[in-house]
């Protein structure tokens, strides 16, 4: 009786790869480094390649592959975009994408530093800033509104300025005024021919005022002939 010889019969299966990166999202500054890792499952083990806008990156003194690791060293704006693994074996390809986003400190710039308003008027402090992505300021629409202002209004006011990537502030300087007025009108008064004498006028207000005198008939005075001499009275 003969001996039948046995058939060896091999069996290869192969199992479409799924990949995965870590993480799936970054942000960056100007000049920072960062990494994406991508994990391929599949049978057999499957090959990774990273590609950019839909073409294949190339390996260099900035860009970096360790492993399944991509390594993106001294970033600069321009550079955020959408970076994809792909996953390839014999069974089959899968993609994965991963967003890096571009970010920027907030930079405060205010239009008035120091704000003048009449007691019991509306101020308006106002600040605006640039930023990536747009910052959030700690005020509406970078407005704070005052409503009816007086005395104890007045002061230094911090505008901030905040986004992931940082903050900034910066001073408003808030005066609350009164309008010039005349608290000590000048005095009838009468001189001998040649001799000196004084005219006192006090006024209020804030800022404090100017003052500036006239003749009645509107004419100015010559304070260069030496004659007139204007001191302030406080």
């Amino acid at each position: 009786m003969e001996n039948n010889p046995l058939a060896l019969i091999t069996f290869q299966f192969s199992v479409a790869p799924t990949a995965k990166i870590t993480p799936p999202s970054a942000t960056f500054q100007h000049g920072e480094t960062r990494e994406f890792t991508c994990n391929g499952e599949g049978f057999p083990e499957p090959a990774i390649n990273w590609l950019r806008d839909g073409r294949l990156m190339v390996t260099s003194e900035r860009v970096r592959l360790r492993g399944n690791t991509l390594e993106l060293r001294d970033l600069s704006r321009g550079e955020e975009g959408v970076y994809t693994c792909l996953a390839v074996n014999p069974a089959g390809e899968d993609s994965v994408e991963a967003l890096l986003s571009y970010i920027e400190e907030p930079h405060i710039s205010v239009y008035e530093s120091k704000v003048l308003v009449a007691a019991g008027n509306e101020a308006i402090l106002f600040c605006g800033a640039d930023g990536i992505p747009k910052p959030e300021i700690h005020c509406d629409e970078g407005q704070l509104r005052i409503l009816g202002a007086h005395a104890l209004d007045a002061g230094e006011y911090r505008c901030e300025a905040r986004n992931e990537a940082g903050s900034d502030s910066a001073l408003v300087s808030l005066e609350v005024g009164s309008a010039p007025e005349i608290v000590e009108i000048p005095q009838p008064t009468g001189v001998n021919i040649g001799s000196n004498t004084s005219l006192a006028c006090r006024v209020s207000g804030s800022p404090a005022p100017t003052q500036t005198w006239r003749r009645a008939d509107g004419r100015p005075l010559d304070f260069l002939s030496g004659k007139y001499i204007q001191c302030r009275v406080s």
